[in-house]
């Protein structure tokens, strides 16, 4: 390399230095929060732009502060993170116990070249190395995947070990989380590695593996491990919402909630359908079309379930499938998780709710759009 490409080079990575992240943070640990300083070094060749993208992903709705240090820094008092340049490496390693010792001193975080293009991925490494297990290894993992080890290479079998120590902070398993790997992660000759257990359920593995940002089960596990003690005051958050963490005087609600307690649905664009319906012995039908977003709660008598049938969906194509992006179920119990999400063509699903209420999001995103819903109330 001559003189004036290394001039180049130099340059080019002090305008780097220069980006619109934010350099100094408020300290927010004396509230209950926590300030990570990051680095990366000038000849590494990871994209700065989708660091901090990764970054800002898990601030926006968390007492987590990041901090980069533009010069390799003498001091590098823990928490710190040196984000080290693996880009010769084509696959990824999330190779996570969650240990929350790792946040007790420096550490290189290794970034592969396909994890460098994306934020979503760095953030998800980000949440491994703050103490988040990967959700196929919680100890709850075998009420809702099976795996097959017989497709996994005997050399990263131990990846797939049950994490049985680590802290879950009462969240619940969400195969839409940024910890929930691919279904074809370390798996051998692209097959997949482990399976949805309940048959019923099995359109959740195209939600698994999503690399878009943090669900909000996610922010619900950063919340109780560093923001609890953030507000001296309690609030009762309905719907699997949590208190936020600035002011402390209203909660965070799931997709499809609002309200200071997240009690209310939440309201939809161009949508002319009732927020609020009832399932009765009648089997009724929804129909969904063209652009717009619909919010629609599903109610049946107290102790009664819901029977719900999704048919002729032609809707907008993700892969992975996540909220916000075409029809959205939030069929089980706890509303904090984000339920199924089915994008593209979608027929002949049959769903039962975990309890007395369903929620429903759908958003088109063009005229051709369009997804039915019927629903009747169970009782079983």
């Amino acid at each position: 390399m001559n003189l004036y490409a290394i001039i180049i080079f130099i340059t080019i990575k002090l305008l780097e230095g220069k980006s619109k992240f934010p350099k100094f943070k408020p300290d927010f640990s004396q509230f209950g929060g926590i300030t990570i300083r990051w680095y990366v070094g000038m000849y590494s060749r990871l994209n700065i732009t989708n660091i901090e993208q990764g970054l800002q992903m898990i601030m926006d709705r968390s007492c987590v502060q990041f901090l980069r240090e533009i010069d390799n820094p003498k001091d590098k008092k823990a928490p710190f993170i040196e984000f080290e340049d693996n880009t010769s490496c084509y696959v990824n390693d999330f190779n996570f116990k969650g240990d929350k010792k790792l946040m007790k001193k420096p550490y290189k975080l290794k970034i592969e070249r396909g994890c460098n293009s994306k934020p979503g991925c760095i953030a998800k490494k980000v949440l491994f190395y703050m103490g988040m297990p990967p959700t196929i290894r919680r100890k709850d993992r075998n009420k809702y995947i099976k795996l097959d080890l017989k497709n996994v290479s005997k050399c990263y079998r131990k990846e797939f070990d049950i994490l049985k120590k680590a802290d879950l902070y009462k969240t619940g398993y969400d195969y839409s989380s940024l910890g929930h790997i691919s279904p074809f992660y370390r798996g051998l000759f692209g097959q997949r590695t482990y399976s949805i257990k309940n048959s019923n359920n099995m359109w959740y593995l195209l939600n698994a593996g999503q690399e878009y940002g943090p669900s909000f089960t996610d922010y619900k596990w950063l919340f109780n491990r560093f923001c609890t003690k953030q507000c001296p005051n309690k609030l009762k958050c309905q719907n699997g919402g949590f208190q936020n963490f600035e002011g402390c005087s209203y909660c965070d609600c799931p997709n499809g909630y609002k309200g200071d307690c997240c009690d209310e649905i939440d309201d939809g664009q161009n949508c002319d359908m009732e927020k609020n319906m009832v399932a009765t012995k009648e089997n009724r039908t929804l129909t969904f079309f063209g652009i717009k977003l619909c919010y629609i709660q599903i109610k049946a008598k107290r102790g009664k379930k819901i029977k719900l049938s999704v048919s002729n969906g032609r809707l907008p194509s993700y892969n992975p499938c996540f909220e916000m992006q075409a029809l959205t179920i939030k069929h089980k119990k706890d509303k904090s998780l984000t339920g199924l999400s089915l994008c593209t063509f979608v027929d002949h699903l049959h769903l039962t709710s975990e309890d007395e209420t369903v929620l429903i999001q759908y958003k088109g995103e063009s005229k051709n759009n369009m997804v039915k819903v019927s629903f009747m109330e169970s009782g079983c």
